[in-house]
């Protein structure tokens, strides 16, 4: 009889060894299915930054070329205010060399009308 319960308890410790086997490779099947889908996302998020990273770079050298040409354009500028002052006052010295030669203004014309300057004076 106790030979009898010792098979019968060997039985049942086999029976709970498979069905613990079984869990193990159920558990091992969702491990590596979860380890698969992890890397899988990791080397989604790598492209990403990739691609971000590349886009960064770009971003800034665009930013670069940018501020680059803005100050090409903020000394040119610079050039044009000087520029112009100093064809303002050659207009300015022009309408005083007309005057002081007896040439009267018959009014004076926005910088506009300038272009004909033979209509706006005559001789005295």
């Amino acid at each position: 009889a106790e030979a009898q319960r010792y098979r019968e308890d060997n039985k049942a410790l086999q029976a709970d060894v498979v069905v613990a086997k079984q869990r193990i490779d159920e558990i091992a099947a969702q491990a590596n299915g979860k380890i698969d889908s992890a890397n899988e996302r990791i080397r989604t998020l790598r492209k990403e930054r990739d691609a971000a990273q590349k886009e960064a770079d770009r971003l800034r050298g665009a930013g670069e070329r940018l501020v680059s040409r803005q100050e090409e354009c903020r000394r040119e500028r610079q050039e044009l205010a000087e520029q112009k002052e100093a064809l303002l006052r050659i207009v300015e010295d022009l309408h005083q060399t007309c005057k002081a030669a007896g040439m009267t203004n018959a009014g004076r014309h926005s910088i506009k009308d300038i272009g004909d300057l033979t209509a706006s004076y005559r001789l005295a």
